[in-house]
């Protein structure tokens, strides 16, 4: 389990198959999205990692990527 509505220190996840994070990942901007995407590249022992939009997540397909991921 993870809350990213703060983001304030880096967690890492147990070892895992797959990663599925559920919706509203965006929070408040490009920062967010970045620090998002930092969280989610440290988590090298999880091969599979699926993020699902949410309602305050942007609307447009594909406009968001996870570059360092």
């Amino acid at each position: 389990y993870y809350d990213n509505t703060g983001l304030k220190s880096p967690y890492h996840l147990p070892e895992a198959d797959v990663l599925i994070h559920c919706g509203d990942f965006h929070g408040n901007g490009v920062k967010h999205l970045k620090l998002f995407d930092q969280f989610l590249a440290a988590q090298t022992h999880i091969p599979t990692k699926i993020v699902v939009r949410g309602n305050h997540d942007p609307k447009m397909p594909g406009s968001i990527l996870f570059p360092k991921s």
